[in-house]
């Protein structure tokens, strides 16, 4: 019986990080949310990934996913170190926005 748990604990372990959106994924969507569009979102969460280090986009990524805040706000969460990271998205973002 405790083989059956252990394995049944497993395999819903092994689905739920089979389900979970990557982090660009979880990001585009949010700044979709917060009524940007798809492509302009794309372009930036492109961008960040190019020029901002994983672990900030990471974090970014976790407080949207599993503390529900929006893009906005999981950015204003960020400490000035990493806040001064998105700084280099500047000029980026005015592309992306060229672009549409």
């Amino acid at each position: 019986m405790n083989r059956l748990a252990v394995l049944t604990g497993l395999s819903g372990l092994i689905l739920l990080t089979a389900c979970a959106k990557p982090d660009d994924q979880v990001i585009v969507e949010a700044c979709v949310a917060e009524n940007a569009s798809e492509a302009y979102c794309q372009c930036v969460v492109d961008a960040m990934e190019e020029n901002v280090s994983e672990s900030v986009v990471s974090k970014i990524a976790t407080a949207i996913r599993e503390d529900g805040k929006s893009q906005s706000e999981a950015e204003d969460a960020l400490t000035l170190a990493e806040k001064a990271e998105l700084l280099q998205l500047f000029p980026h973002t005015i592309s992306c926005a060229a672009q549409q």
